[in-house]
């Protein structure tokens, strides 16, 4: 389908699902601001944008665990001068061991990253798409946000509280004319993958997702006013079996399956 962005700022565009959303909404037109830490691979990835879809692509160097690098992206994304239809909360990091073996400082920094930063974001961009009665949110979240993941546990916890936040806020916004949407892709092949050795586990073979499919399917979902989805059938029936399924059997088995996954990185 079309999609209806005029205009959008994504984060964690350098690789992965923010990439794959960057290049998708160039594509059909969209200009684009784009946010990750590496300035260098922005810089490569707006010149082929530009070059390729003749959008305009700004590029915004921020680090989003750091509360100065947040602050930038705020100030741009509350810049009513300068609209933006559409907002990709994407930008994430992971982590995985015992939490008891993991360092405090930087479990703090991946809540930051992963949770308050694409609040707060949220935050600054929702009250001039209200005023405009133009505007979308897409945030992406995880299929581990509907169970517990030992070995993840702040990660999936941060993905939990991104679904809630994101479900909570569509219903606030509902007769505004924005769209909030949360989409919880399952195992995707990103560098997210290689950071936390998943990709290496063996784990998961038949679930794996290309970072286009889900940043195709994440942003028609958007662009339809959906509050959630879930990319790709086995996910979408693995996330309603998490949903009827007994919180502790749910808990034991995903210990066995990420237990397994410690064994084999």
């Amino acid at each position: 389908m079309p999609l209806p962005f005029r205009s959008a700022l994504v984060t964690g565009a350098s690789s992965g699902i923010g990439a794959a959303m960057a290049q998708l909404l160039a594509g059909v037109g969209v200009d684009l601001v784009l946010v990750a830490r590496s300035a260098e691979k922005l810089e490569t990835l707006a010149a082929e944008l530009r070059e390729g879809h003749g959008v305009s692509v700004d590029v915004l160097p921020a680090d989003l665990s750091d509360p100065a690098g947040m602050k930038k992206v705020e100030t741009r994304l509350a810049d009513d001068s300068r609209p933006l239809d559409l907002l990709v909360n994407n930008a994430a990091g992971g982590m995985f061991g015992k939490f008891a073996e993991l360092d405090a400082d930087d479990s703090t920094r991946l809540v930051t990253l992963n949770a308050i930063a694409p609040m707060r974001l949220t935050r600054a961009a929702l009250p001039g798409m209200i005023q405009r009665e133009r505007g979308w949110v897409l945030i992406v979240s995880s299929l581990g946000a509907l169970q517990p993941a030992p070995l993840f546990a702040v990660y999936t916890a941060t993905k939990a509280f991104l679904t809630n936040f994101s479900e909570s806020v569509h219903e606030e916004v509902r007769d505004s004319s924005v769209v909030v949407t949360v989409a919880m892709p399952g195992f995707t092949k990103t560098a997210m993958g290689d950071q936390t050795g998943v990709a290496d586990s063996g784990a998961g073979a038949l679930l794996w997702d290309s970072p286009e499919n889900v940043a195709r399917i994440a942003l028609t979902a958007c662009a339809l006013g959906r509050a959630t989805i879930v990319p790709g059938t086995l996910n979408s029936a693995i996330a309603t079996t998490s949903k009827l399924s007994p919180r502790g059997l749910m808990r034991r088995l995903s210990g066995m399956t990420t237990g397994r996954m410690s064994a084999n990185s």
